[in-house]
């Protein structure tokens, strides 16, 4: 009877836990409905990150389709081994907008070293923004943020925060 209960028990943790990180990446949840639109062009000198590389933000706003929010690109500007710039660019308006956590540096290797994962995951279809990074810039200490764009507002509210461990310890 013992072994049955322990049995079940562990049953349902792992369909619990499983549950949860299916969970966490249901885009689904947050939709947007896919605009076709041309192009505006973008206004580089409204943010100082696509001001800071503008020919590298036209050529990569001009190749990159739709990837977000049902009309915005994300575009990750200027990546090094060390950091990464990113930004959000409305196709519609051309307008540009910070993403969260746009002024801590970004390492797109230590992430991928550390959790096999880019740094952005998101889906053209959706408002939701999965954004890897480390906690107080600590490369022991990975998070993934869980970010919701509002399109009225422009503005990205925090939806939660996991505390990872990196899969290489």
């Amino acid at each position: 009877m013992k072994k049955l209960i322990l049995s079940t028990a562990l049953i349902l943790t792992s369909i619990t836990a499983f549950s949860q990180k299916t969970e966490n990446f249901n885009f689904g949840k947050y939709p947007a409905k896919i605009q076709k639109h041309k192009k505006a062009p973008l206004k580089n000198l409204s943010n100082p990150v696509t001001k800071s590389y503008a020919q590298i933000s036209k050529d990569l706003y001009k190749s990159t389709n739709v990837n977000f929010g049902g009309h915005y690109v994300l575009l990750n500007i200027g990546s090094t081994n060390y950091e990464t710039s990113a930004v959000l660019a409305d196709i519609k308006t051309g307008q540009v907008y910070n993403i969260p956590e746009n002024k801590e540096a970004f390492s797109p290797e230590a992430i991928y070293k550390c959790l096999n994962e880019q740094i952005f995951i998101t889906k053209p279809n959706s408002n939701l923004l999965v954004l890897h990074n480390f906690d107080g810039g600590e490369f022991n200490s990975p998070k993934r943020n869980y970010y919701l764009w509002n399109d009225k507002t422009k503005k990205f509210k925090l939806l939660k925060t996991e505390k990872l461990t990196c899969k290489n310890e």
